[in-house]
């Protein structure tokens, strides 16, 4: 975790911890552990979501473990980020890689994933699983759920292709491209949420999106 001094301020009536790097820490945030997380700065980690480095049957010690992040990563409410190995052998660690300007949607679950580049906006209660990769300016809409080793190409958009089940998560889901005017679109996007504007990003019938404050 990025050291430094730290202050307690008050974000829309929540308690939130700020670092010197910029980096907005809700105090109800689940971390553990968090000298396995590197931050670069002006993340913004919000209320119930959890990010976990250590293997459920070890004590929590430090097992090698490892999540990085660049700038203007946004956690959303109830999210995971699961980094886990297989045994508590330091030799099996995993590294989780996340870039830069990237949101990722309430109750959505990253386990194991390898990478997920630059300008990336991740929809709510959706599942990437062991190994994945996420290219550069990609949409993925909610409730979508990839295969393990999966790897998804840079200017993309990731859709339901025939509806979600009772569960509200589809395996069946298409690769769609994205226009690069979103390579702007999804930076301007990610620091809007930074800073706490309230904003919506919605998929109209043509597949247009748009952002609704």
């Amino acid at each position: 975790m990025e050291k430094g001094k730290k202050k307690d301020i008050d974000i829309n009536r929540a308690k939130w911890i700020e670092t010197n790097n910029g980096n907005r820490i809700s105090i109800e945030a689940i971390i553990k552990v968090p000298e396995n997380i590197l931050i670069k700065g002006r993340c913004c980690f919000h209320p119930n979501c959890k990010i976990l480095t250590i293997n459920d049957k070890n004590d929590g010690k430090h097992q090698g473990n490892q999540i990085s992040m660049g700038e203007v990563v946004i956690l959303a409410e109830d999210c995971a980020l699961l980094c886990k190995s297989d045994n508590d052998s330091v030799q099996n660690k995993h590294i989780m890689k996340l870039g830069s300007f990237i949101y990722i949607g309430e109750g959505t679950e990253l386990s194991n994933v390898l990478k997920l580049h630059d300008r990336i906006i991740v929809g709510k209660n959706c599942k990437i699983p062991n190994n994945c990769e996420v290219g550069s300016v990609v949409i993925i809409q909610d409730g979508i759920k990839l295969p393990n080793h999966y790897k998804i190409p840079s200017y993309s958009k990731v859709v339901g292709n025939h509806g979600k089940g009772t569960s509200g998560v589809t395996e069946d889901f298409v690769i769609q491209q994205l226009e690069p005017c979103f390579y702007a679109l999804i930076e301007n996007w990610c620091m809007q949420l930074y800073v706490g504007v309230p904003i919506s990003i919605v998929q109209n019938e043509m597949g247009s999106y748009g952002v609704y404050v």
